[in-house]
């Protein structure tokens, strides 16, 4: 079975950078991605943070991800 995920705008882009190997800038770009209408965006962002070596803030994004997959989802920032 073949899925297709949807990713924001600027998803690309990010994924250049960690091409080119400046995960930090993929990171931060990644960050301002992360959207809860594109619950991948969440798990190109846990594999940047293990990149970095930020492992918690990774399996947070990780558990966001699977979480609006399933549709339990809460608030993550208020």
């Amino acid at each position: 079975m073949r899925r297709i995920f949807e990713l924001p705008d600027g998803t690309h882009e990010a994924i250049r950078a960690q091409a080119q190997g400046d995960y930090l800038r993929a990171l931060r770009l990644l960050r301002e991605l992360a959207d809860d209408r594109y619950p991948a965006s969440y798990d190109i962002l846990a594999y940047t943070l293990q990149a970095v070596g930020r492992f918690a803030e990774a399996e947070q994004a990780v558990r966001r991800s699977y979480l609006l997959q399933q549709g339990t989802a809460q608030i993550l920032f208020t």
